[in-house]
């Protein structure tokens, strides 16, 4: 196993590569001038993480599953963020902030805590289920398109407040809470939105 503590921060000129023959364990932030930050194994989060590749490129990828009630930030600039296995789908993360990203890209399922998911991106693909607990919520701040292909099931209220466009091919649930759209809906697929009854659905 890789370990990398929290006194083990990585700032890199270059490009980082980080594998693990057993997985990768992590509590350290990594900051790239513009190149790639690519995890090559499994993560399980030991402390909050911040993972930055600067204003412009450079891209970050998990290529295996992420794990750790803990908070992810992540700032990819006007690159792609790549979640390619599930996140969250043995231990929920804490919470996951996107700052920034051109392209966000969820794989497969995606689950997290009372910090909830902030996302703020050009596009935003949500590929399988979408789950958040204690009262977690689901905010996307998106300027292109927000993709859903499988249900919201959330305990905290959800909001897509950027400028962009909704293409919606899953449900949304929340838990009594509220569920808000400031762009254009495009059905792909029969959604059926469910605030618990004493929610509001506003678009």
């Amino acid at each position: 196993t890789l370990t990398i503590a929290a006194a083990g921060d990585i700032n890199s000129a270059g490009a980082v590569e980080l594998s693990g023959t057993s997985g990768i364990s992590t509590a350290g932030d990594v900051d790239t001038t513009g190149d790639d930050i690519t995890f090559n194994d499994a993560v399980a989060l030991d402390g909050d993480v911040s993972l930055d590749s600067g204003s412009g490129a450079g891209a970050i990828a998990f290529d295996f599953a992420v794990d750790g009630d803990q908070l992810l930030s992540v700032t990819a600039g006007t690159s792609t963020l790549t979640f390619a296995a599930a996140v969250g789908g043995v231990t929920p993360l804490s919470g996951l902030a996107v700052n920034s990203a051109g392209v966000v890209e969820v794989s497969s399922t995606l689950a997290a805590d009372d910090e909830g998911i902030d996302i703020d991106a050009t596009t935003v693909n949500f590929d399988n289920t979408v789950t958040t607990t204690n009262a977690g919520t689901l905010t996307v701040t998106n300027a292109g398109v927000l993709t859903t292909l499988g249900l919201l099931n959330l305990d905290g209220a959800f909001a897509q407040d950027g400028v962009g466009g909704v293409s919606l091919g899953g449900g949304i649930t929340t838990s009594a809470d509220d569920i808000d759209f400031a762009g254009a809906v495009t059905l792909t697929a029969d959604a059926h939105l469910n605030t618990g009854g004493t929610g509001a659905v506003q678009g």
